[in-house]
Parts: structure tokens; C-alpha cells; sequence
């Protein structure tokens, strides 16, 4: 896990002690990647880093012209990362070479989706890119008219991305349904709070989840149709096990656990700080951290899924 006192933490999902710490030139906002045994972050300091995921020692750097929010994906021997420098970039995942720069028209903040042959990101310059894995050659695009800061899921060939202000002058935030073969798209849906729809996350087959300041709901992936909506604000979800996690941001110091089935909600857990971060989850515990922002401080936690005792770290 990262944090904005430069840092890279490994820590023990058990205990919570920390297993080795390495330091970088700018605050981490990135969210690592971990994939045969080798970690991969990128920092503000526009450097993208591959560790070794036993000891944090560094294997190779990578450096970009603008810091790095977008979180790294890794596919088919290739790391994907998008910029503030306005490109996505493929590098050697073995030997951090760049493999393809691809440049658009605004910095990226979205992190990449890699799904078969492409590659899906978004840009600040309202473009929704599908870019070829190997070549970085545009397969697709779709001009939204508001800036893309979420990253988008694919689930029955339909890809579902969100935008913030559209059209100008702004009038909220709006979700996309494309076909991921041709970028046809398919639906979309408005009047969501602008510049605050978090990335969509598919429930199985038929349902997405998103969420926003007023709220988070739920929509039919075939048509957008809303399913459930909540009164429970956020800025990123999880999705495990019939339950959807909503991390508050900035708008709650709190993470919420909703039925996927029905957006009830089961219980909440409230922090100190706020919770910006994508709840992370495995068979013991669901992990989150907390800051102020890129301000000093901050904890990481470990809770049950369906208990409501969190542990600090």
C-alpha cells in the first residue's frame, strides 16, 4: 500500500506488521499491482516502479513526464499506466522497456482495463480509448464531451466507463455502455453528481454498481435500467460474496456494506480520516487505508466482511 509520506508499505495481512517499507520521491496514490511475485506502483513522482514483492527491493524504474494516480494493470507480459503527461504507456513488465507510448489529449488519472487484445482507458480530454495491447494502435474511440477519471469494467462484451460534466455547461456526471468489439454505444444514463462517479463495478452478469455524492445505485447492464439505489454516498466500491463495499471519500469518514441483492444496508464501519482507497479483499479480512488527503498520516485496517470489529494496522 502506498501513502503521501513517500512511501511503498508491505505489511503482514495477519498482524499487521510491516514486512518491508520503500521510499520514493513523491506521495503514492497509485494502487499496486502484484503478479508473479513482483509489485508494481507507480508514484507523483512520475516513476513507475516494478519490486520484489519478499524483500521491496527494487528491480527496475521506468520514468514518465507527469506523476502517476493511475494505477498500473498487467497483462500478457506488459505494465499499463496512465499520466498526468497525457499518454499511456506499455512497458516490458521483465525488463521495464517501453514497449509503446500512447499519447492523448489530456492527462490520465483513469487506470487501464486489459481485456483480450485491448486495452481500455480514459482521458481527461473526454476520449474512451481502445488501443490494440501489443501495437498501442487505436482500435476505438468514443468522445463523451466530459472528462473520464474512473475506469471502466467489461462484462458480455459490453464495456461501461462513466464521465463527469457532459454536455457543457456542466450537468452531471454520466454512465456509458459501449460494445467492446466497435465502441457502438449502447446506452447511457445521466444526472449523476458531476466530476464524483466512482468506477463501475459489474455484480455477475446483469448488474453494475456505482456510486456517487447523493448516493449509490445499482443498473441493468443490458439497458441501464436502475435496479436499487441507496442514500449511501462513495467514491470507490468492492464487490464480494452478495455484498457491495463503498468506500465514503470525501464525502463519509466511513465504509458501508450494502446487499448487492437489494442496496439494504448491512453496516457501517466510521474512521477518523477519510477513506479514499478501493476496499481490498481476501478470505480473512477486508483491508482499507485512511489519510487526509496528501497530507502526513494515516492507518491502514483489517475488518471482517460481515462482522463489524475492525482491527487497526
Amino acid at each position: 500500500v502506498g501513502d503521501a509520506n513517500h512511501s511503498v508499505y508491505a505489511v503482514d495481512a495477519s498482524t499487521g506488521a510491516e514486512a518491508w517499507k520503500f521510499m520514493v520521491q513523491g506521495p503514492v496514490q497509485s494502487s499496486p499491482a502484484v503478479v508473479n511475485g513482483v509489485v508494481y506502483v507507480g508514484g507523483s513522482d512520475g516513476v513507475l516502479y516494478a519490486l520484489l514483492q519478499k524483500s521491496g527491493t527494487q528491480i527496475w524504474n521506468f520514468s514518465t513526464s507527469g506523476y502517476l494516480q493511475s494505477s498500473p494493470v498487467v497483462a500478457d507480459g506488459r505494465v499499463y499506466i496512465g499520466s498526468d503527461d497525457a499518454s499511456i504507456y506499455a512497458v516490458d513488465a521483465l525488463r521495464g522497456n517501453l514497449s509503446w507510448k500512447f499519447k492523448t489529449g489530456a492527462p490520465i488519472d483513469s487506470s487501464p482495463v486489459a481485456y483480450g487484445n485491448l486495452v481500455l482507458v480514459g482521458s481527461y480530454d473526454g476520449i474512451f480509448y481502445a488501443l490494440d495491447g501489443v501495437t498501442g494502435k487505436v482500435a476505438w474511440t468514443v468522445n463523451v464531451g466530459g472528462g473520464i477519471s474512473s475506469s471502466a469494467c467489461v462484462v458480455n462484451q459490453t464495456v461501461i466507463f462513466s464521465s463527469q460534466c457532459h454536455p457543457k455547461p456542466c450537468s452531471g456526471g454520466r454512465i456509458y455502455a459501449t460494445d467492446l468489439t466497435k465502441g457502438s454505444m449502447l446506452w447511457s444514463q445521466g444526472g449523476f453528481q458531476s466530476g464524483d462517479v466512482a468506477p463501475p463495478v459489474a455484480v455477475g452478469d446483469g448488474m453494475l454498481v456505482t456510486s456517487t455524492k447523493n448516493g449509490t445505485m445499482a443498473l441493468k447492464i443490458t439497458n441501464g435500467e436502475l435496479l436499487w439505489s441507496s442514500p449511501v454516498p462513495g467514491q470507490a466500491l468492492r464487490v464480494r460474496a452478495g455484498h457491495v463495499l463503498v468506500s465514503g471519500g470525501d464525502f463519509a469518514g466511513s465504509v458501508f456494506a450494502l446487499s448487492a441483492a437489494t442496496g439494504h444496508v448491512e453496516w457501517m464501519r466510521q474512521f477518523p480520516e477519510s477513506v479514499y482507497s478501493t476496499p481490498a479483499i481476501d478470505h480473512k479480512a477486508v483491508y482499507v487505508s485512511t489519510g487526509n488527503g496528501l497530507l502526513p498520516g494515516g492507518s491502514l485496517y483489517a475488518f471482517g466482511l460481515t462482522v463489524n470489529n475492525a482491527i487497526v494496522i
